[in-house]
């Protein structure tokens, strides 16, 4: 198997601005929610899949030019989800995940934003959490 670096092969569009800039890390998180059906003539704990979650956990080096963009959301969230973009993978064999916002049923909102200043020595970071709603469009 091929390695893929993640350096220019990851990036984010939040609401239309472009975040690439302003990462270093991303994880995308699919979850399907597992539904507990065992009843008193079940031999043993049953299972079966739910609905599907996604979120994608992000953060980076934190400027004043990321902080101006995420901030309204985080201090007054609005009841609009915003689309969201997100791709992985190089030119050629790219997986792009797109939530179109469509009133508060599908799109993302920023949360859990925080500014870390952890090291006095080591640089002022990000993180947060893009939480979505609603399914993606693949390509």
């Amino acid at each position: 198997m091929a390695r893929t670096k993640a350096l220019q092969n990851v990036g984010i569009t939040y609401d239309g601005d472009n975040l690439q800039s302003h990462l270093n890390t991303a994880s995308f998180n699919a979850v399907v929610e597992a539904i507990e059906s065992t009843t008193f003539a079940s031999s043993a704990m049953e299972q079966g899949p739910g609905a599907p979650s996604f979120s994608i956990d992000i953060g980076g080096p934190w400027s004043k030019t990321l902080d101006d963009f995420l901030r309204p959301d985080v201090l007054t969230p609005s009841d609009t989800l915003k689309t969201l973009v997100y791709f992985v993978g190089p030119s050629g064999s790219r997986v792009t995940y797109t939530w179109t916002a469509s009133g508060s049923t599908t799109g993302s909102f920023i949360s859990n934003y925080t500014i870390n200043a952890d090291n006095p020595m080591g640089d002022i970071t990000w993180s947060g959490t893009l939480t979505i709603s609603g399914s993606p469009s693949i390509t």
